[in-house]
């Protein structure tokens, strides 16, 4: 049966917290093989080792990664809860079937496809620091930003991290009127079809409510891809300090 080993450091740093044994769980399911996963902590890291069968790099690899850091955080959450400290990890290196030599490899995740979204500011130049100028004078924006980056953290908390992102920028955009006006003037303003829009707050539904497990869910990466082009449409809007994106560069969006 191959195996996978991922680990990545626990913060705060400085905290002894360790496992006398690993914690075992086993994951079944009629779509998916059969995983096993083991968590242990040392040292300042939280180690998960996945044994599954059938595994295929191509259609199990991003499960075993997303699957390991939610066990993972789970036992941090618990300790957590007993401690009042908040401890967090993430995955940064792991051991891949067919890696070279059997060495661990920095895992660090990288989404080339949001990046090129982003119009708004490029790394290197001045335009972050004008970014980060324009949303901290903002504290609602300062927190759909974060929110939009956890979803990235975590696959099982994105669609609603990323509903709740947009629910902030359409307040920000037009405070203290009706919603409907609310949801209005964002679609105007960045040229989105309603529908653009409906998809990611009808995709948050069930996780909002406490269901995060629905067999007629689409994949959070869509949600999260529309998320990334709304806050960039956004964005750009805000910098600008204009009503209305103008259309030639942004033209109307309906669909993916």
């Amino acid at each position: 049966m191959p195996t996978l080993k991922f680990r990545g450091p626990v913060t705060p740093t400085g905290h002894r917290i360790e496992l006398s044994e690993p914690l075992v769980t086993t994951v079944r399911g009629a779509n998916w093989p059969t995983q096993t996963y083991a968590v242990t902590v040392y040292d300042g890291l939280v180690a998960v080792t996945c044994n599954m069968n059938g595994y295929s790099e191509k259609k199990h690899l991003g499960m075993a990664i997303n699957r390991s850091q939610l066990f993972g955080q789970s036992f941090l959450n618990m300790t957590s809860f007993v401690t009042g400290t908040p401890y967090r990890f993430m995955i940064d290196e792991g051991k891949i079937p067919g890696s070279v030599d059997d060495k661990w490899q920095r895992l660090a995740p990288e989404h080339r496809y949001l990046a090129e979204i982003c119009t708004v500011a490029k790394v290197g130049d001045r335009s972050i620091s004008e970014l980060y100028n324009l949303i901290v004078t903002e504290p609602n924006l300062i927190l759909a930003c974060d929110d939009m980056i956890r979803a990235l953290e975590n696959v099982f908390i994105a669609k609603v991290n990323c509903a709740r992102v947009i629910d902030g920028l359409k307040n920000i955009l037009s405070p203290g009127t009706n919603r409907s006006k609310q949801w209005e003037t964002l679609r105007i303003s960045l040229n989105l079809g309603r529908e653009y829009i409906e998809f990611v707050m009808k995709e948050s539904k069930h996780p909002r409510h406490g269901s995060h497990v629905s067999d007629k869910s689409e994949p959070a990466h869509e949600v999260i891809y529309r998320t990334w082009i709304i806050m960039n449409r956004f964005l750009e809007l805000k910098k600008r300090g204009i009503e209305k994106l103008p259309e030639e560069e942004f033209p109307l969006i309906t669909s993916r």
